[in-house]
């Protein structure tokens, strides 16, 4: 019986592997096809560069794709709050931040939690990043410069991991990095352009 059991939790944990990888390839192949659309539609219309993503589209289906993008929208806000709730709760249990208020809002569920403070402080930085830029264009510039922030602080940690956790040397830590590093140092560069205006 619990070879049995046990032998089908592998095979349902092998079942979520793959389907996670053929979901993540279809999301990912797609993106590469919609990017490409995307530019080649520019590249023969320059006119379009306004608001290419919309323009692809026919009159007929602007509607439905601005309700489409406002729900993958809440979805992505959904993502961004639980999993700022996540990380601070983990946080809080490594005892790298004091204790909060926690709300287990289920009973059944372990991880469905509520953060007051947490989602008073994304409320907060919400509004700051609203009054700052005022423009969906010059908030999209800052979300380069932070998208590339974050990719260089995941490579300043993996030197990290590489030397505590793997315990490899200096130099070959430094050489595992230094490859993302100095792409993502140019990105950055690129990016930092658009700061003076407004983004």
């Amino acid at each position: 019986g619990l070879d049995a059991a046990n032998e089908g939790g592998n095979i349902e944990a092998l079942a979520d592997l793959l389907f996670s990888k053929y979901v993540f390839a279809f999301e990912a192949t797609s993106a590469l096809l919609i990017t490409g659309a995307i530019g080649a539609m520019v590249l023969a219309h320059p006119e379009t560069t306004g608001n290419p993503f919309f323009m692809m589209a026919p009159d007929m289906l602007q509607i439905p794709l601005v309700i489409l993008a406002t729900l993958a929208t809440i979805v992505a806000s959904q993502a961004v709050i639980t999993g700022a709730y996540s990380l601070t709760q983990q946080a809080v249990q490594l005892g790298l931040l004091p204790r909060l208020q926690i709300v287990n809002t289920s009973a059944g569920e372990r991880g469905q939690i509520y953060m007051p403070q947490i989602n008073y402080l994304l409320l907060a930085g919400v509004v700051v990043l609203v009054l700052t830029f005022r423009s969906s264009s010059a908030l999209a510039s800052a979300y380069g410069v932070s998208v590339i922030g974050t990719m260089i602080t995941s490579s300043l940690l993996i030197f990290i991991a590489a030397r505590r956790v793997w315990k490899k040397s200096v130099w070959l830590s430094a050489l595992i990095v230094a490859p993302f590093l100095i792409v993502e140092s140019v990105f950055l560069a690129s990016n930092m352009l658009k700061l003076p205006s407004g983004g």
